[in-house]
């Protein structure tokens, strides 16, 4: 997690190239949560780099709900997705959610 909205961080040790077909899966448990149980909590969610290669796994905190997605701020410094940097805003889907908590 970054900095921007909270000191606690993701342990150097956890950061590692992950490949298409391995790695963490969203969790179904949170398809039948109302989106808006989500706002104001972190989630974490897969992202894919450019190139199609690896995925990162990154925390999100979500600040509101635009139809069907979740709109929040990155809440990670990214090392495989650089398109992406901490504090932008990004737009996940309930079923994308592999984990979801209050900090």
């Amino acid at each position: 997690m970054s900095s921007q909205t909270s000191t606690k961080r993701e342990p150097a040790s956890n950061i590692r190239p992950v490949c298409r077909s391995c790695g963490l899966q969203p969790n179904p448990k949170y398809n039948k949560i109302p989106l808006i149980f989500f706002v104001g909590k972190y989630v974490k969610t897969k992202f894919t780099a450019l190139d199609g290669g690896n995925n990162e796994y990154m925390w999100s905190e979500i600040t509101g709900v635009d139809g069907n997605n979740l709109v929040g701020k990155l809440n990670n410094d990214p090392v495989i997705c650089t398109h992406l940097k901490d504090g932008d805003t990004v737009a996940v889907t309930r079923d994308q959610i592999i984990e979801a908590t209050d900090v």
